[in-house]
């Protein structure tokens, strides 16, 4: 019977070219969840009711629709957050 693995998320080329670390500017839903520390469904249910505002570019191939990956402004995240210190809203 295989052993059941933990899923890995995929970690974007972190390099530059000169081979310094770069952290990314936007992280997707699963990525700023984890960085949080809550869940996908927890992430994806706060950028639903707008509470965090994601980036969304243009389709290329249809500009008149956005793609539909919804990326996240590592700033956003920390303006949230900062938004929730000190208890409830």
């Amino acid at each position: 019977m295989p052993k059941p693995t933990s899923r890995v998320l995929h970690q974007p080329d972190r390099f530059n070219a000169k081979g310094a670390e770069v952290e990314p500017l936007l992280l997707d839903e699963r990525h700023a969840a984890a960085l949080c520390g809550i869940s996908f469904w927890s992430m994806r249910e706060l950028v639903a009711a707008g509470e965090i505002p994601t980036v969304q570019f243009p389709n290329p191939i249809d500009p008149r629709r956005p793609m539909r990956r919804k990326l996240i402004d590592r700033a956003d995240l920390l303006a949230y957050i900062q938004k929730c210190k000190g208890g409830a809203r």
